[in-house]
């Protein structure tokens, strides 16, 4: 198969979401931040994702990688949509869960299941996905380690530092901490 035309299947995504014999389940998300960003059956849910995704590439081939890619895109956007201001820079599950009147819609998105939107980000993964019959190449590298080239995108990501800043969301460990604990869950 031509990984330019790798897209993630419904077999895949009901792979994910099924118990696999070979993999370890810690529950570290259920254990560890339990009604701090999420329902407990949602964290019960992360649970299973997490080392699903994790091992996707456990037999790695260049279309396991692809597709575990678009599986951390899809989990990852599915997680920022259900968080209060789209952060984990605090503890406010009770803004999604208080029964109070409400002049805004963002309720009906948190109410709507992981499962929902794991499967709306990786069809919108799918959509962009297309043959530009070009050689693309992409690289997750420090900027030291590059060889000198001619790039057409750059994307630069600002160093992660545990400084407190004037601002609480703008220190990306302590915003987007959950997310990198997600990437990392096997380790």
């Amino acid at each position: 198969m031509r990984t330019k035309k790798v897209k993630f299947l419904n077999e895949d995504l009901a792979n994910l979401k099924e118990q696999q014999q070979r993999i370890s389940y810690p529950g570290i998300i259920d254990r560890n931040f339990n009604n701090v960003y999420y329902l407990r059956k949602e964290n019960k849910w992360l649970d299973l994702i997490a080392p699903n995704i994790s091992q996707m590439n456990h037999y790695s081939t260049p279309v396991l990688d692809y597709k575990k890619a678009i599986a951390y895109y899809a989990l990852f956007q599915a997680c920022l949509i259900k968080r209060p201001y789209n952060l984990f820079h605090r503890k406010n599950l009770n803004l999604r869960t208080a029964q109070v009147a409400r002049n805004f819609g963002n309720k009906t998105t948190w109410d709507r299941s992981f499962d929902d939107y794991l499967t709306k980000f990786i069809n919108e993964a799918n959509s962009l996905i297309f043959n530009s019959n070009t050689q693309c190449v992409s690289l997750n590298k420090s900027i030291f380690d590059l060889d000198e080239s001619a790039y057409d995108l750059v994307y630069l990501i600002h160093p992660i530092s545990g400084k407190r800043t004037s601002s609480e969301s703008s220190n990306y460990l302590s915003c987007y901490h959950f997310l990198e604990g997600l990437s990392t869950y096997d380790y």
